[in-house]
C-alpha cells in the first residue's frame, strides 16, 4: 500500500457512499445515482485488512415523484462508521 498512511490502510469514504449505493440499488432491484446528500458523517476509519465484513442497515423510501430517499447506518466491528441520509434516483447507466 502506497498511500497517504504508509501500513495503515483505510477505505476512503467516496467508496463507503459507492459501496451504499450498489446496496439501495440491490434492494431498489435498479440501478441508482445520488441526486443530493443532505448529511454524510463519517464517524470513525475502516482497515480494510482487519475488516472484510461490514454491517449495513439502509431505509429505502420510494417517493411520488419516483425519487429514493435513503437512510442508512454503518457498523464495523460494533462501531458505527457512518451515517448517511441522501436522495437517489433511477439511472440509465450501470
Amino acid at each position: 500500500y502506497q498511500g497517504h498512511f504508509p501500513g495503515q490502510p483505510v477505505v476512503p469514504g467516496v467508496c463507503t457512499l459507492q459501496i451504499i449505493k450498489e446496496s439501495a440499488e440491490q434492494i431498489a432491484n435498479q440501478p441508482l445515482q445520488y441526486v443530493q446528500i443532505a448529511s454524510s458523517k463519517f464517524l470513525s476509519a475502516i482497515n480494510p485488512l482487519e475488516t472484510p465484513l461490514l454491517q449495513l442497515f439502509i431505509r429505502l423510501e420510494e417517493t411520488e415523484e419516483h425519487l429514493f430517499k435513503l437512510q442508512a447506518e454503518g457498523i464495523c466491528n460494533g462501531k458505527e462508521f457512518i451515517k448517511l441520509k441522501a436522495v437517489l434516483m433511477a439511472s440509465k447507466y450501470q
